[in-house]
This record gives C-alpha cells, structure tokens and sequence, in this order.
C-alpha cells in the first residue's frame, strides 16, 4: 500500500503544480518506492517533458523504511535530480531512542 499512496500524492503534487505556476512543492515517499521501475516511468515522462514543472519539485524520501537498494536509490535520486528536481533525504542517520 506504500507505493500506492506515495503515486497517489505524487500525482497530486505534479497536478498542482501544473494548475499553479507560481508554487514550489514537495512531497514525502517511502524509502521502498525510491527504485525506478514501471511505476514511475509516467512520472519520469511527464517531468522529462515539462523541466520548468520538474525544477519545482522537491521530492524527500523519508526514514518509515530501510533503504537496502542503495545502488537503486543513488540511480533514483541522480535520475530525478537531472530532470530538474530537488531531492531531499528525511533524518538521514538519525538514531532511534525507546
């Protein structure tokens, strides 16, 4: 369900900021949807045609789940940021205390 809401509030983020020019947005995903696969080939397309879109967008990815792909991640952050986008790591090493 993760991938799915995180396509979900991608999608709704690139829609805003297709109706308002003048916004600058982010927006979370998971650390397990942080692979390029079938699921983002659409998003990439529409960032790949509209770079004035894609350099408002920043996309963080947040620490709810081990990034054990680091080769995947690096090639999804590097992919992302040469279209345009910004990207942003949540909490990155930070140390859980109970």
């Amino acid at each position: 369900m993760t991938r799915r809401l995180d396509e979900w509030v991608v999608d709704a983020t690139i829609a805003a900021l297709r109706r308002n020019p003048a916004l600058r947005l982010g927006c979370n995903v998971s650390a397990h949807s942080a692979t390029l696969d079938a699921w983002w080939t659409p998003i990439v397309s529409q960032l790949h045609a509209d770079r004035c879109l894609a350099s408002r967008l920043t996309i963080e990815i947040t620490e709810t789940a081990a990034m054990t792909l680091t080769t995947e991640a690096r090639h999804f952050v590097r992919t992302l940021q040469a279209l345009g986008c910004q990207m942003a790591l949540d909490d990155l090493g930070k140390a859980t205390t109970i």
